[in-house]
């Protein structure tokens, strides 16, 4: 098993979006690298080709690393065919597309903002994923880290009968051929920080599940 894990963040965001979880990996064994890419000046396809030249160039071509994504980092990987894992967890990924990004498609600002990878993960067609992987998904629907948490519920675009982290819905977290899967008590934005994520990763790379057996 590679004792390196790649952390990729979600749209938007940075690489110091993954600190604290790193440094708990890192606390647990773990030799992290966390990279920052383009997210919302580029296409999915470039993006998972920029990323694996990162891991080629900071790892070689012949390691086959564990991941942590978060949100859009769980559809990146799906683009990055020339790089094979051990294994990957996947933190509120929009898997099958995004309801919340549906709506906005149309919206300049929306448009302008989140670029190109922000138009495609509205409507997702995405390559399946090959390596063993497992789904964490959250369930804290409104939360005061998370003002976009409290738009979609103030404007009811995500169902209020339907379990979501404020931003993406369950049930679009799913993805055929999980190893497993697990929802915790988070909002979409700081999913990477609770407190059970890096048990729960390091179990699953380990012996492929996130929980332990009884």
């Amino acid at each position: 098993m590679s004792e390196w894990t790649v952390l990729l963040h979600g749209m938007g965001r940075t690489s110091l979006s993954m600190r604290k979880l790193r440094k708990r990996l890192e606390a647990l064994g773990r030799r992290c690298l966390a990279l920052d890419y383009p997210s919302r000046f580029k296409n999915l396809a470039e993006l998972g080709a920029h990323l694996t030249e990162c891991i080629h160039k900071e790892l070689g071509s012949n390691e086959k690393p564990c991941v942590i994504t978060h949100s859009m980092g769980g559809v990146v990987v799906r683009f990055m065919p020339e790089q094979r894992w051990q294994r990957l967890v996947l933190l509120a990924p929009p898997s099958q597309g995004s309801q919340v990004a549906q709506r906005l498609l149309d919206n300049r600002f929306f448009q302008r903002v989140f670029g190109p990878a922000g138009q495609e993960v509205a409507v997702l067609d995405a390559p399946a994923l090959r390596d063993p992987f497992a789904v964490v998904a959250g369930t804290r629907r409104v939360h005061p880290g998370n003002p976009i948490s409290w738009v979609t519920h103030a404007l009811e675009w995500i169902p209020r009968d339907e379990p979501s982290d404020g931003l993406i819905l369950v049930r679009e977290t799913r993805l055929a051929g999980m190893a497993d899967f697990a929802t915790i008590d988070a909002t979409h934005t700081h999913i990477m920080n609770h407190e059970s994520i890096p048990a729960m990763a390091v179990r699953f790379f380990e012996t492929g599940r996130l929980e332990a057996q009884g």
